[in-house]
């Protein structure tokens, strides 16, 4: 199993929307799976696009957040999916992945929220193109429940 967590640019929903052949054209790889679902609220936990450096031609399903072995130990504790730009270099946690394991998160849009009194807004944000775009994202491989990859 595959996850990944990406910089803190990132915010906590993003979209992925294009049609799959859109997505294929604009980043140069081909989806895995014969399957694409468009996500306008894309969530930490679900398998999500992403380009991986080791496999840079086709875009694969990952998991949104990751859970490193210290964090086994934790309980009650989901996964990280944002990290600070600011940090990253100096967090030995994220050193292996900084230097081997680099990612692309495609999206067309992410939200950011803004209070308006005990209310939170949603805005959505997408380039003024309109095309779709990346994040960089680390990514790592865990063991599932099951002991598999």
């Amino acid at each position: 199993m595959k996850t990944c967590y990406t910089e803190e640019t990132m915010c906590g929903r993003f979209g992925i929307s294009f049609a799959r052949e859109q997505i294929e054209e604009r980043f140069g790889a081909k989806f895995e799976a014969d399957f694409f679902t468009p996500r306008y609220n894309a969530a930490p936990s679900q398998a999500l696009p992403l380009i991986l450096n080791s496999e840079p031609q086709a875009s694969k399903f990952v998991a949104w957040g990751l859970r490193p072995a210290w964090m086994t130990k934790i309980s009650k504790r989901e996964g990280i999916i944002n990290v600070r730009a600011e940090t990253l270099r100096d967090r030995p946690t994220f050193q292996r992945d900084l230097a081997e394991r680099r990612c692309l998160v495609l999206a067309d849009s992410f939200y950011e929220w803004k209070k308006a009194g005990k209310q939170k807004i949603p805005y959505r944000i997408a380039l003024k193109s309109g095309e779709p775009f990346a994040f960089a994202g680390i990514w790592e491989e865990n063991k599932g429940e099951d002991g598999n990859p």
